[in-house]
């Protein structure tokens, strides 16, 4: 049998008639297709006028397989061969002279030469030799695709079914074959050994009763798509939502309903009306279609950009980040903590005052074990501070309750390094809670985190502070998705739970609180060590284990287990190293900090000795020079630390005694209570708006004294009153609390023994001071009417 090498064929030129495809063919053109790789095409007409668009290198491969001799299933693989490497074309209509109304194709493939690749060179006559290897490599289909088998499954059974009848009959067409099984017995009519396309076609033609031109659409369909050419049209077409609708209206509407992203909610009506306005100006001629119209087009326009509902839930969506999430990875504990700070979802209430209080919630949890290291609750707002010294609660051991049960000790926590942790004194009779010191905290744009104090004990430790996006939650996910789980797991069992938000909020929620804010505390700190760390958590997978979850404590042990324990920096003045600065000079008398004076006995050492620190930095971050025989760089003044949230007592770090003093304020009366920097602010700012001596050391305590006893007169109590002093004493609290857990005064018994006296139920009442002289040094006159409104000024 010769083969296609051994054929000899011929060259081929415009008018000539050839056998392609079974059938008799005309050229009438020869055109060069300038793509990415040149190709040249003949221009074909059948015997019903149909015109074709063939490549050379297919029309030669179908001749030379005529000219072998092979078999008709031979002749159609080497054909099918060629079709393959073939580029497709647009389907259209042919307009060619002469084919008014007639389909085209291009190898079976409808054709539409207004889509022709140009420009176009026509070619006299072409050489076989001309044919190169290069055209039989067809350039790469650019058409965009759907995924056929997916579109399918989307199909009814009806019209799913009618495809694979007619891709049947198809193949019977293509090779004989219905079922595409070459061992199964064809039909005789039908039998590839005895029968060409063209007989088949004709068999098939009578089977069905459809026409020759219907069959090969059909063909060339099944060809180029599979089943998906067969189904037909109808069921493949989508509706258009936006039919009908003018482009200048979509693109107004997507505008307006970006110029509603920060507005409240509004009807659309309204949405109507502003669209209306925008086309009046931007496209006149332009008139709205009815509200029957329009509507579900707007719908279908806004959806998901939230127009139409909630406010907050428009303002979330719009903080979402457009690209793609991607999950934060700690491979090892402390690499990645997150801060934040929230409200918490309970009113605490306040017995001695009889008040509400809202409380807010700060915590950080570490990324590789989901350990909620530290928490603190704090009354109406987070403190500077209260932030800081978070920092310092993730590095000391949580102490055992004397009522919690064995089973929550450390010594259970299941760690490798058990000896290590019995040579630290910090855990002995700690709690089942992992310690972990944080590389870097991962912290928002709240105010209490870009803090001084907030950097300086992040410098003190060594910790990188990094600030996530603003706006953008998802940058600290993990920590957001434990409030959610705080409010499901703890939170709504509470008394006095408000829920997340107004609409969930029930009217008796002031009526049912009835726990204070350091009850709430304990009870949140035991729910952290005996619920959440012992709790499997969804996003801890065991490793090798996908379908076993571990709780944070298990996840602690497994990664202190492959990366090994970092110990926590040991120090007992942290809460004083965390501390605000003052610097001062030594008086005689003591130290001033904004106008109070503080003293101890220590003082007058140290009032004696050269300052072993620096000068401060100016504001110009200069340090002043020489003065009165100073060493340069070197002076008088000496850091004294406070705590704002207690103003009675400061602090002072004795150097050659390598202890640390408290500094009582010498003029706060026996019955003082404990004040914040915010009420000693206010209160200094009513005395100067009414004329009183506000830089007056004893005037400033005697009129503190004075309102703290108008303010508790029942008289005089109204909700406000009766909630700022509710705080003031829950700072108060808190900051005793966080002094009896750090490093013991050197005065401590001297500081007990004169320590202010706590404010009773009911205070007696003084007697009416007797008139002063308004312009004498130390005169003083408080308006207790006017101390009813005064309002905190709340500024950090």
């Amino acid at each position: 049998m010769s083969t296609a090498a051994d054929a000899k064929l011929p060259s081929i030129g415009v008018g000539d008639t050839i056998t392609y495809d079974g059938e008799a063919h005309q050229v009438v053109g020869i055109e060069e297709l300038v793509t990415e790789q040149s190709s040249i095409a003949f221009r074909l007409r059948d015997t019903c006028g149909a015109y074709k668009l063939v490549l050379a290198a297919a029309l030669y491969a179908d001749l030379a397989a005529a000219a072998c001799g092979g078999s008709a299933p031979a002749d159609t693989r080497r054909l099918d061969q060629a079709r393959k490497r073939l580029k497709k074309k647009t389907r259209g209509r042919n307009t060619g002279p002469g084919s008014e109304g007639r389909s085209g194709s291009y190898l079976g493939l409808p054709f539409d030469p207004t889509t022709e690749p140009e420009p176009l060179h026509l070619v006299a006559v072409v050489d076989p030799a001309d044919v190169t290897a290069s055209q039989d490599v067809a350039p790469a289909d650019t058409r965009r695709r759907i995924d056929y088998s997916a579109a399918l499954q989307g199909l009814t059974q009806q019209a799913l079914e009618r495809a694979q009848t007619l891709e049947r009959h198809v193949r019977e067409v293509a090779t004989g074959f219905p079922t595409g099984v070459v061992g199964s017995e064809p039909r005789p009519e039908y039998d590839p050994a005895v029968t060409d396309l063209e007989g088949r076609v004709q068999a098939k033609m009578g089977e069905l009763g459809t026409s020759r031109r219907t069959l090969f659409r059909h063909l060339a369909a099944w060809r180029a798509d599979g089943l998906w050419g067969l189904v037909d049209d109808r069921s493949k077409r989508v509706a258009d939502p936006l039919a009908g609708l003018d482009h200048r209206i979509v693109d107004a509407i997507l505008d307006q309903a970006d110029a509603e992203r920060h507005q409240s909610t509004g009807t659309y009506s309204r949405f109507r009306r502003r669209l209306a306005a925008r086309l009046a100006i931007s496209a006149p001629d332009l008139t709205l279609p009815p509200d029957s119209t329009l509507r579900p087009k707007v719908t279908f326009l806004v959806a998901g950009r939230y127009t139409f509902d909630n406010a907050t839930t428009r303002r979330t969506h719009d903080r979402k980040p457009s690209k793609t999430y991607m999950h934060a990875r700690a491979d090892r504990p402390g690499q990645a903590v997150l801060m934040d700070s929230t409200k918490l979802d309970i009113t605490a209430y306040d017995p001695v005052n009889d008040v509400d209080v809202k409380v807010q919630m700060t915590w950080a949890v570490d990324l590789n074990t989901r350990t909620i290291g530290a928490a603190r609750l704090s009354p109406q707002a987070v403190k500077n501070v209260d932030a800081a010294l978070l920092l310092a609660d993730m590095l000391r051991p949580e102490p055992m309750r004397p009522h919690w049960q064995e089973e929550l000790s450390v010594r259970l926590l299941g760690l490798p390094v058990g000896t290590l942790i019995d040579h630290d004194e910090r855990f002995r009779g700690a709690a089942a809670k992992p310690v972990i010191y944080p590389e870097t905290v991962l912290v928002d744009n709240d105010r209490v985190f870009v803090s001084d104090a907030f950097e300086r004990g992040c410098e003190l430790f060594g910790i990188n502070d990094q600030s996530a996006r603003v706006m953008t939650p998802t940058d600290k996910a993990a920590v957001e998705a434990s409030f959610r789980s705080l409010g499901a797991k703890f939170s709504q069992h509470v008394a006095g739970y408000t829920g997340p938000n107004p609409v969930r909020r029930g009217d008796l929620t002031e009526e049912q609180a009835r726990w204070t804010v350091a009850e709430l505390e304990e009870f949140l700190t035991y729910y952290i060590v005996a619920i959440y760390q012992r709790t499997p958590h969804s996003a801890l997978v065991a490793p090798a284990q996908p379908s076993r979850r571990l709780s944070p404590n298990q996840a602690y042990a497994a990664s202190v287990t492959r990366c090994g324990w970092v110990a926590a920096p040991i120090a007992d003045d942290m809460y004083f190293q965390l501390l605000p600065v003052r610097w001062v000079k030594i008086h005689p008398y003591g130290v001033n900090l904004n106008y109070r004076v503080h003293d101890d006995d220590i003082l007058r050492y140290y009032a004696r000795k050269p300052s072993p620190y620096a000068r401060p930095l100016t504001a110009k971050g200069r340090r002043g020079g020489s003065q009165h025989g100073e060493r340069r760089g070197r002076g008088k003044t000496l850091p004294v630390r406070y705590d704002p949230r207690d103003l009675t007592y400061a602090y002072f770090y004795a150097w050659d005694h390598h202890a640390w003093y408290g500094l009582k304020w010498i003029d706060a009366p026996d019955d003082l209570q404990p004040f914040s920097d915010t009420y000693y602010r206010t209160l200094r700012k009513y005395m100067r708006d009414h004329g009183l001596n506000h830089k007056s050391g004893p005037a400033i305590a005697q009129a503190l004294s004075e309102l703290q006893h108008a303010m508790d007169a029942e008289e005089n109590w109204t909700a406000t009153t009766r909630r700022e002093l509710s705080i003031l004493a829950e700072r108060a609290r808190a900051a005793a609390r966080d002094r009896a857990a750090s490093v013991r005064l050197a005065n401590q018994e001297e500081l007990d023994g004169a320590t202010p006296g706590r404010r009773r139920t009911k205070r007696p009442q003084p007697s009416a001071p007797e008139p002063h002289d308004s312009a004498g040094a130390g005169s003083f006159d408080i308006d207790i009417a006017a101390a009813r409104s005064l309002r905190v000024v709340r500024n950090d």
